[in-house]
């Protein structure tokens, strides 16, 4: 289901340790742009390289997918370790609780499993501690998770925004 303003957000890290000072500037935007946050507590554990042992990531999204007050997921950044927790992940309680999930680089290794037993929609875009957004970029992330814009539109950023690459937004599959 698509995302409103109000909404509960959940930030973990089924991969890297985000970085706080990174972290923070990102879920601003979220929260500035009317969102509610919730941290996992994947967040702020470190094992090493990783955001926490396996079992503790996998469970942390597993929460999060069953706790009916979150409605979407955001996953703070990529790294390594997101590949190591597929066979520990609930795909039925997916299933049953739709959200928005989101991120991108090792991430799509979780977002590709999700859409592989789930046949369910994710989306492969910005993390909260990942490199900074431009306006331009940020509305219309937030106008796609929210269904406020047409799919299969392609979009080219302004000139301010220093990006030459157009984005296109692929029809529902």
């Amino acid at each position: 289901p698509a995302l409103h303003f109000g909404d509960t957000l959940a930030v973990i890290a089924p991969a890297g340790p985000p970085d706080p000072e990174k972290l923070d500037r990102g879920v601003r935007l979220f929260r500035e742009a009317g969102f509610k946050i919730h941290f996992g507590r994947s967040v702020t554990l470190r094992n090493h390289y990783l955001a926490g042992n396996d079992v503790d990531r996998a469970d942390d999204l597993n929460r999060c997918i069953e706790n009916p007050d979150i409605q979407g997921i955001l996953c703070a950044r990529g790294g390594y370790g997101s590949m190591r927790i597929l066979d520990r992940v609930n795909y039925d309680s997916i299933r049953e609780n739709p959200k928005v999930v989101m991120g991108f680089s090792d991430v799509t290794a979780l977002l590709l499993s999700i859409y592989r037993r789930t046949g369910l929609v994710t989306f492969h875009g910005p993390m909260p501690a990942g490199p900074h957004l431009s306006d331009w970029s940020f509305d219309i992330l937030l106008r796609q998770i929210t269904g406020t814009i047409r799919t299969g539109v392609p979009l080219v950023p302004p000139a301010e925004t220093g990006s030459g690459t157009a984005c296109f937004l692929n029809p529902p599959v």
